[in-house]
């Protein structure tokens, strides 16, 4: 069985895709409790150039 390590790029990767269509991304983590990850991003995109870069990926999780 295979163990893939977590390279720690998850969060920055979330927080760069949030904050380039004008929105950001929260973490808050309690010991024995769980963590909540919060990703706010506006309906709309800023501007039309940001708007495009989105479509370009083929994925995006919510």
């Amino acid at each position: 069985q295979a163990f893939c390590r977590p390279s720690g790029l998850g969060l920055s990767m979330i927080s760069e895709r949030a904050e380039s269509v004008g929105g950001h991304a929260e973490i808050h983590s309690t010991p024995g409790e769980g963590t909540t990850v919060t990703i706010t991003v506006p309906l709309l995109a800023p501007n039309l150039t940001n708007y495009r870069k989105l479509e370009t990926h083929s994925n995006l999780l919510l």
